[in-house]
């Protein structure tokens, strides 16, 4: 492959972060603000960073057919699938992976049953 200058390397990578926006990632790189939108066109030209850029997705493991699987998993999740027949909140280990990972974020809160006084501890898992 051929060397890139760490300008370039930082188009790659901000090219990546920014959703596949080409002009905000040269300006972010540090190409001018004025030719921002035809230098991010010119840079996607580059078959070195082209390469640096699928090389980044690869080690993220992130594919097409991988990114709308989990679309998928968010968009068709049923909430109904983290409780049991009675309508108690399952153990989180038992749920399978597909369920765990459309799971935004969880709250767990805890009484104190022990002493009695009704005290709770809040956790927020984010």
């Amino acid at each position: 492959m051929k060397s890139l200058s760490l300008k370039q390397k930082r188009f790659a990578l901000e090219y990546l972060l920014n959703n596949g926006n080409a002009s905000k990632a040269a300006r972010i790189a540090g190409y001018s603000a004025r030719t921002a939108r035809q230098q991010g066109q010119h840079l996607l030209t580059n078959v070195a960073i082209l390469e640096l850029v699928g090389q980044h997705l690869a080690k993220a493991e992130l594919t097409a057919e991988r990114t709308l699987e989990e679309i998928r998993r968010i968009a068709f999740f049923d909430f109904g699938a983290l409780f049991d027949d009675r309508g108690h909140l399952k153990n989180i280990k038992t749920l399978p992976p597909e369920v765990r990972s459309a799971i935004a974020s969880t709250e767990v809160v805890r009484t104190n049953m022990i002493s009695g006084d009704g005290k709770r501890e809040w956790l927020h898992l984010r």
